[in-house]
C-alpha cells in the first residue's frame, strides 16, 4: 500500500452523499498555513463510496497529496468501518499533525485516533500557532468558562490530535493550477468479512436525517418547548421554511432530542443564515455554537440571557407563540 509522505500534516476529510463538506476545506485551510510554517506534506484522507471524482476536485487547494479510500462497504452509516480504515492508514502514514472535524463522526474518530497514537487529544481548537523558537505547536480553544480562552501544547515527540469545529477556520483558497498527487489505498480492514458492523444513521429524533452544519436555517428549542410534543411543532415549522431541527444539552438529557441535534459547547458548531430560538434562555455554553447572520428569539422571560445576542426578541410563550404561527400559516399567512 503506498501512502506517499511520513511525518506531515494530514487532514481527515468527510464526505456526505458523495459531496466534500465545506468543514474539510476549513481544516485544508488551517493545515496549509501550518505546513508552509513548519515545512510539513500536506496530505488529505477520504472515506467512502463512489467518491473518486469528487476527491479530485482537492487538486485545486494545495493539498501535496489525496489518500482515497474507496470501497462499497463505505457507505456513510458504517462509522465503526470508516474510523478502522482511517486509523489504519494513519499509522501507516505517522503524521506530525492529525486536523479531525469536530462533528459527530470525526469527534468519536479523534478519541479513537488519540487513543491508538497513545497521544494527547485537544477538542474545538480555533487557533493553530507555531512558535518556532520553542519548536512547539500551540492549539488555541475556548476555555470551560465559555468567555475566555486557553493555549495548550502537545509534547513534540507526540502526534498532535486536533478537532476543529464548522465555521473557526477560513477556507482553503481554490487555485486553478492542480497540484499533488493521487493516492488509491486499500486497507487490510477492508478485506476481511465483517459481522460486526452496525449502520449508524444521522438522523434526529423524527427519524430525518439531520445536516446542521450546512443548515442555512436552523430552528432550535430549548426547555421552554416543555417536551416532545413541543418539539413535534418545531418539526412542522423547520418543514414549511425549509430549515432543519436543533435542540440545547438539556433537551438532549431529557430524552427530548438526540446528541445529533445538539448545538454549543458539548455539541456541534452552526453557521446558518437564520436562527429562529424559541425556549432558549441562553446560556454560553448553547450560545458558542451559534455563529448565525441573524438570530431571532422567543423567550417568556423579558430578562433572559437569549436576549442579549439576539437581533430580534418576542417575549412571549414559545410554544403557544408556535401554535399560533403554525396555525396561521397554514391559512395562508407568511411570516418569513
Amino acid at each position: 500500500m503506498n501512502l506517499g509522505k511520513k511525518e506531515g500534516i494530514v487532514v481527515v476529510g468527510e464526505i456526505q452523499k458523495r459531496e466534500i463538506m465545506p468543514l474539510t476545506l476549513e481544516l485544508i485551510g488551517a493545515a496549509g498555513k501550518l505546513s508552509k510554517e513548519r515545512n510539513l506534506s500536506l496530505s488529505v484522507i477520504l472515506s467512502g463510496c463512489g467518491i473518486k471524482e469528487e476527491a479530485k476536485k482537492l487538486y485545486n487547494y494545495g493539498v501535496d497529496e489525496i489518500l482515497c479510500i474507496e470501497d462499497e462497504k463505505l457507505i456513510e452509516g458504517h462509522m465503526q468501518l470508516h474510523h478502522d480504515a482511517v486509523i489504519e492508514v494513519l499509522k501507516e502514514k505517522d503524521p506530525k499533525v492529525i486536523l479531525i472535524g469536530g462533528t459527530a463522526s470525526g469527534r468519536v474518530l479523534a478519541g479513537k485516533t488519540a487513543y491508538a497514537f497513545d497521544t494527547e487529544l485537544v477538542c474545538d481548537a480555533s487557533k493553530l500557532t507555531y512558535d518556532e523558537k520553542q519548536e512547539q505547536l500551540i492549539i488555541t480553544r475556548p476555555a470551560f468558562d465559555g468567555k475566555n480562552m486557553a493555549d495548550f501544547v502537545i509534547d513534540p515527540s507526540l502526534a498532535s490530535v486536533i478537532t476543529i469545529r464548522t465555521g473557526v477556520m477560513g477556507k482553503a483558497e481554490y487555485k486553478e493550477d492542480k497540484q499533488g498527487e493521487m493516492l488509491y489505498v486499500y486497507p487490510e480492514c477492508l478485506k476481511e468479512e465483517r459481522q460486526d458492523l452496525i449502520y449508524h444513521g444521522v438522523a434526529g429524533k423524527s427519524g430525518k436525517e439531520v445536516h446542521l452544519d450546512t443548515a442555512r436555517i436552523i430552528v432550535s428549542g430549548g426547555r421552554g418547548m416543555k417536551g416532545e410534543e413541543g418539539f413535534a411543532l418545531l418539526e412542522r415549522l423547520a418543514e414549511k421554511i425549509g430549515g432543519e431541527v436543533a435542540c440545547t444539552r438539556p433537551c438532549v438529557d431529557a430524552g427530548w432530542m438526540l446528541p445529533t441535534q445538539q448545538v454549543g459547547q458539548s455539541g456541534i458548531s452552526v453557521k446558518p443564515k437564520l436562527y429562529l430560538a424559541f425556549g432558549i434562555a441562553g446560556a454560553i455554553q448553547h450560545m458558542t455554537g451559534i455563529d448565525a447572520d441573524c438570530i431571532i428569539s422567543v423567550n417568556n422571560n423579558p430578562r433572559a440571557a437569549i436576549f442579549a445576542y439576539s437581533d430580534y426578541g418576542v417575549v412571549s410563550d414559545a410554544k403557544k407563540l408556535l401554535e399560533s404561527m403554525l396555525k396561521q400559516m397554514e391559512e395562508g399567512k407568511e411570516f418569513l
